[in-house]
């Protein structure tokens, strides 16, 4: 009887072994199969190396450098190996707790402790690696900028990748650790550059070791961008900018490729992307003059006497002047008897002006007649056919000028329009701002007559011009006076002339909210047959005939510097590297600073 009840213990025991060994292997045997590839193999994601950016003469602008990460597998870590992996990586245990809570819900997912390690800390690791657990290094590329402060505003730079908008990606093309753009060609390209990340599917032993690759797909390099900037031209630009903050853009009319785009003050991004850096990165954040805002393209300024050229086209249009029109300038204008005086900026007055004169010298008064006989609207019309104001199609970020006319301010104020207002509009104060590009734009068109240049920084081929909706024949008058402005002995821009070639123009100099006048400058060259258009804006300068001529004067000086030195390297390659160009003499004619204020 006791040999039964033996014997049926052991039976049943035997029945539970085997029923548990069945819902093991079984029933649960598939998802515990999972689980332990899941424990023994590892997702080592892997960074893609962005594009390289040149210059259209293949001068390296930004690249990728490689960078040693020390990372750790939460879910492999020994709590035990934390005081140790913090004397070695000089970071507290408090900070690497931090980040293996954050990583919780992927624990076998790399976090980064230390980013762009020395090799003295590199050596260490690899020689404690055998007895820390889940830690491995990384090698992630990191971007570098070898110009530094060269062309930075329009290069940009990278930034890590915000929570924000990883939770806004839907397509999942971004890792926690990865890198974006956060400025000019490195954000508005950031989907071109970026390329395509890759990974490692490793196996690990119970230590969390790697013992062997199991599989891997490759990264893809992101690609290389050609801009069309000339770097050297850059350079030289930036050069002659000395202490002043304002912007130099110099556009080819044949392509609409930007030759320089110069912002100052600028700033070195590559403390953007050097963790060892992070104390000029915060100084420079909190520089009063903000160095991080491109000016050309981030900023928007009254465009002062340089609006007088669209105001002179809206009264051309309107046949409200013609070429033989005049008004006569004593130093100021009335609206009516007894009501406040507008003054011209030359004090004396001009005495009898026409349009061509009128814009040789800058005859505030002409223009305030103007604006007495036109209605905001027409002249807001003829400022966006112009491109002011209004989207463009480049590349790179940029805001857009505000034109101004009767609705916007009822929208805007729930208040109307008055005379007055047409007149501060009329010389380019007021409500109106634009940015340097726009009026570099428009530079352009009236160079061209016909049609807009389509602006951009990318080597794309020709690209698409927008139609100029403006009289040819008006436009030939305005640009007899931007000839004399910059010719005449009378104009305004002078200081801008070179002995070389012909040039046209027209200064500007408008009132600031705060602080001195900005001055401002643009223009063509040459005048026969236009090649490029420029704008010079010196933020605060005073005098846009005085400060912003004499800086687009050497500018030029060194453009066709640059030309002549091109064209002996062409012609003698094998000794471009003896050549020695004698500097280009200037032309200074004795002037009176009476006729170039504006």
């Amino acid at each position: 009887m006791r040999y039964q009840i033996f014997r049926g213990v052991i039976v049943f025991l035997f029945g539970l072994l085997l029923a548990g060994l069945f819902y093991t292997q079984v029933v649960e045997g598939p998802r515990l199969y999972r689980k332990s590839e899941h424990n023994r193999i590892r997702l080592i994601p892997l960074a893609a190396s962005r594009g390289d950016i040149y210059d259209k003469n293949g001068l390296l602008l930004a690249t990728s450098r490689p960078s040693y990460n020390i990372s750790i597998l939460p879910g492999d870590l020994d709590p035990k190996d934390l005081p140790e992996l913090a004397r070695v990586l000089k970071i507290s245990r408090q900070e690497i707790e931090e980040k293996i809570k954050k990583a919780k819900k992927v624990p076998f997912m790399p976090v980064v402790l230390a980013r762009g390690v020395d090799l003295q800390t590199l050596f260490l690791i690899e020689e404690k690696r055998p007895d820390f657990e889940g830690v491995i290094v990384q090698v992630e590329s990191i971007r570098s900028y070898p110009l530094g402060e060269k062309a930075a505003h329009l290069v940009g730079y990278v930034g890590m990748v915000s929570k924000q908008e990883l939770d806004q990606d839907e397509e999942k093309k971004f890792q926690s650790d990865d890198r974006v753009g956060r400025m000019g060609i490195e954000k508005g390209l950031d989907s071109v550059l970026r390329g395509e990340n890759g990974g490692l599917q490793v196996e690990v032993d119970s230590r969390g070791r790697q013992t062997q690759i199991l599989s891997e797909r490759k990264t893809q390099k992101g690609r290389d961008i050609t801009l069309t900037i000339d770097g050297r031209l850059q350079s030289r630009i930036e050069e002659l900018f000395q202490n002043k903050k304002g912007v130099v853009g110099m556009m080819d009319l044949k392509t609409g490729g930007i030759l320089a785009w110069v912002s100052e003050p600028s700033f070195d991004p590559n403390i953007f992307v050097d963790p060892a850096r992070m104390k000029e990165r915060g100084i420079l954040l909190k520089n009063p003059s903000h160095p991080l805002i491109d000016r050309g393209l981030r900023a928007t300024y009254p465009p002062g006497s340089l609006f007088k050229i669209v105001t002179a086209l809206a009264a051309l249009e309107k046949n409200k002047v013609n070429e033989r029109t005049s008004f006569f300038c004593n130093g100021f204008f009335r609206l009516a008897p007894g009501s406040r005086p507008f003054k011209c900026w030359y004090r004396r007055g001009h005495q009898a002006m026409n349009l061509v004169t009128a814009l040789e010298r800058s005859c505030n008064v002409f223009f305030y007649n103007l604006g007495r006989m036109l209605q905001a609207s027409e002249i807001a019309s003829m400022a966006r056919r112009l491109g002011l104001g209004q989207a463009q199609d480049v590349e790179v970020t940029y805001i857009r000028g505000n034109v101004p006319d009767e609705n916007w301010k009822q929208e805007r104020f729930h208040d109307r329009w008055y005379q007055g207002e047409t007149i501060s509009y009329a010389i380019g104060q007021g409500y109106l701002s634009v940015t340097p590009l726009e009026l570099m734009r428009m530079m352009g068109a009236l160079a061209l007559e016909t049609e807009i240049p389509p602006a951009h920084f990318v080597e794309s081929g020709r690209l698409a011009r927008k139609k100029l909706n403006v009289s040819p024949e008006d436009i030939q008058l305005v640009k007899k006076g931007l000839f004399k402005v910059v010719q005449s002995d009378y104009g305004t821009g002078q200081y801008g002339r070179v002995d070389f070639m012909k040039m046209a123009g027209k200064t500007g100099t408008a009132q600031a909210a705060r602080g001195e006048d900005h001055a401002w400058f643009g223009g063509f060259f040459p005048f026969e047959r236009p090649e490029v258009a420029f704008i010079c804006f010196v933020e605060h300068g005073k005098s846009g005939g005085l400060v912003a001529g004499k800086l687009m004067h050497e500018v030029v000086k060194a453009w066709r510097d640059l030309q002549e030195r091109g064209r002996e390297m062409e012609i003698k390659a094998p000794a471009a590297h003896k050549l020695k160009l004698q500097p280009v003499r200037s032309f200074e004619t004795p002037v009176s600073s009476s006729h170039v204020r504006q």
